[in-house]
């Protein structure tokens, strides 16, 4: 029985883009800023998952449109499962807060 690439059944079971996490477009950057600020911490102390948080931030940033899509391109040709989970956590994390703190009218 072929196994396939390991990505694939991160992709298959769940498809995941940027456009889902539904950001307004003023809040990108800040989000964006706040991950990588995040990410980097993430790095350098133990505990914090920095990668993903990274990841995170350079595909809001992609999103956007800046300059920084040939690396979110790599990020997605190169590491397809770890690019689709980190999306998966920020998506988590989106919802989880809406649901606490709901939109205001």
């Amino acid at each position: 029985m072929d196994q396939g690439k390991p990505g694939d059944a991160v992709k298959a079971s769940f498809s995941l883009d940027v456009s889902i996490l539904d950001i307004p477009a003023n809040a990108v950057r800040t989000q964006a800023t706040l991950f990588m600020a995040a990410g980097i911490a993430g790095v350098i102390l133990p505990g914090l998952p920095g990668w993903p948080l990274i990841m995170i931030s350079i595909s809001l940033l992609a999103a956007k449109g800046s300059k920084i899509a040939i690396l979110d391109k790599w990020m997605t040709r190169k590491f397809p499962a770890a690019r689709q989970e980190a999306l998966r956590f920020a998506f988590c994390l989106k919802r989880d807060l809406d649901k606490r703190f709901p939109p205001t009218k």
